[in-house]
């Protein structure tokens, strides 16, 4: 998803605080300073943090970011040239609908670690998951 947002405010960041993500090294906002440029991409700072903390960054003017370095001195060199607007590109965490989050709760006795699992409880991991997975990990061997 891209925002467009005018520049407002005389911050390098543009409000936008960045973490690099452990498992794949994007650009992972994690806060967004209130009454900040960032902060003008929605229309109220509740509304814009809940869009936009968690999201990985992955363009800016349309240029492609590659990690959270790449991400802050794209917005530097902005900075040092005086943009008027700005064009960020975020990748949204998709979050869970209320059912599937009480699914992976129940499913993974989240609630009640020690609880006896439910006999009715349908797990999503198939048995044809599992063989597909064991395929990767064993290619010599014959799982069908």
């Amino acid at each position: 998803m891209v925002k467009g947002v005018q520049v407002s405010d005389d911050d390098p960041s543009y409000g936008l605080t960045l973490a690099s993500d452990e498992l794949n090294h994007c650009a992972d906002a994690t806060n967004v300073k209130e009454n900040s440029t960032a902060d003008k991409m929605y229309a109220t700072h509740k509304s814009t943090l809940k869009n936009v903390k968690g999201a990985y960054l992955v363009g800016i003017n349309g240029k492609r970011v590659f990690g959270k370095d790449d991400a802050i001195s794209m917005l530097r060199q902005l900075y040092d040239e005086r943009a008027v607007n700005l064009q960020l590109e975020l990748a949204i965490e998709r979050k869970l609908s209320s059912a599937e989050t009480w699914r992976a709760v129940a499913e993974h006795n989240i609630m009640e670690p020690s609880a006896v699992p439910d006999v009715d409880h349908q797990h999503q991991l198939l048995l044809a998951d599992v063989c597909c997975i064991s395929v990767i990990c064993y290619p010599h061997l014959d799982f069908s």
